[in-house]
């Protein structure tokens, strides 16, 4: 027997199949305040879009297939078969599933996805999608004003910390900053007696020797 679903429970297949509302922010929010939240938030594609895109998908698929439109239900059903009336109407989960693979359906959804979602990579090189909705909201919890996805995940990790494990994060931070300044140092100051050296024996200095020399003074003057 195969499973018929009605438009909702599309949707949200829909969500799952292209990464929409599935990251752990998204499900935060929708936890804390669904009441206050659109449908247009919940979901990546409307009902209406949905059943136009349907619609549109069986008069193409027909149309390739018989050279004609279709004209009653039962030839639209060959395509993407329904049960019941419009409003309580349900769809053969397979027609779907494959209608999802149309290029053209799924460019539909796909541009879609880009006006309504922020993307972004992780250090590791993780894409991930979260919907304007989500990144708006934490924009207006966000008194510090951060602004990457990486700045707002370290801050959730580090928020809850007593002000001794903030201390001591920060003196760490700070020896370490201190530490590659230092060393830095070092190496500009070997690089100026270097050239000094060079300079007072008239030698002059090598391409190798210059490039070397203009590299170490750039990367300082960087830090």
């Amino acid at each position: 027997m195969e499973d018929y679903f009605d438009i909702n429970t599309i949707r949200e297949i829909i969500n799952l199949q292209y990464g929409y509302r599935t990251d752990i922010y998204s499900d935060e929010i929708v936890e804390k305040c669904k009441e206050h939240l659109t449908d247009s938030d919940l979901y990546l594609i409307s009902s209406k879009s949905l059943r136009r895109y349907i619609d549109k998908y069986i008069e193409r698929k027909f149309k390739e297939t018989y050279g004609r439109h279709p004209f009653t239900d039962d030839e639209r059903n060959k395509i993407i078969h329904k049960k019941g009336a419009t409003k309580g109407q349900r769809y053969n989960i397979n027609d779907v599933l494959k209608m999802l693979e149309d290029n053209h359906v799924n460019n539909l959804i796909q541009n879609r996805k880009k006006e309504k979602t922020y993307e972004g990579k992780t250090i590791q090189g993780y894409v991930f999608a979260i919907p304007y909705f989500v990144k708006e909201y934490y924009n207006k919890m966000n008194t510090l004003n951060l602004e990457t996805n990486e700045e707002i995940e370290f801050y959730n990790e580090i928020k809850e910390y007593e002000d001794v494990e903030l201390d001591k994060i920060l003196q760490v931070l700070q020896k370490e900053k201190q530490r590659r300044g230092n060393l830095l140092l070092k190496m500009y100051e070997k690089a100026t007696e270097d050239i000094n050296e060079m300079v007072q024996s008239e030698r002059p200095l090598s391409k190798k020797e210059l490039k070397r020399q203009m590299e170490i003074a750039e990367k300082f003057a960087k830090e």
